[in-house]
């Protein structure tokens, strides 16, 4: 059942879109995740613009969201959320509105996000970790997660790589 969900989350149909009753997944949920990943992001004490694109970039592709809709609501709510010391209201839109399989690709997508600059740190690590239990997720589903995250991010510099080289060879 997951493996399809695996190759989902590749090409960016990870089952986000619509929510465990198969309805469009509504603005609540997408701000709810918007907040857990700049929530993440900030950790750091900062939420810089290469963060924000990964953001909207993780939104464009889970929730069907072109980028211009995605950038919006990532700027939308970046400085709202600079106010919410306490994500449980976040974190239970999640859990109210997603199954377990959809909230483990949220963690995969806050795990790429802590994985974007190569490594993460202790405090996107213990951010990830707070975050799994919140949503009633297992140790299994994390390391999933996480795997999920790290096979995503090779695989798009991979991409990146042979993008570069083939330019290369043309200049």
């Amino acid at each position: 059942m997951f493996d399809n969900s695996i190759s989902d989350f590749f090409r960016g149909k990870s089952r986000l879109e619509f929510d465990k009753d198969g309805e469009p997944s509504s603005q609540d949920v997408r701000i709810a995740v918007v907040v857990l990943m700049i929530s993440l992001a900030r950790q750091d004490g900062d939420f810089c613009p290469s963060e924000g694109k990964g953001v909207a970039r993780a939104l464009s592709r889970h929730f069907g969201l072109n980028e211009t809709e995605a950038i919006e609501l990532t700027e939308l709510v970046s400085p709202l959320s600079k106010n919410f010391d306490n994500i449980e209201e976040f974190v239970s839109i999640v859990n109210e509105k997603f199954n377990e399989e959809q909230k483990q690709l949220v963690l995969a997508m806050i795990w790429s996000l802590a994985l974007a600059d190569g490594v993460a740190d202790r405090l996107e690590t213990n951010f990830a970790t707070v975050l799994r239990n919140r949503l009633n997720l297992t140790i299994d589903q994390a390391v999933t997660a996480r795997q999920l995250a790290e096979e995503q991010d090779q695989d798009i510099a991979l991409a990146l790589t042979a993008a570069t080289k083939s330019a290369d060879l043309h200049h």
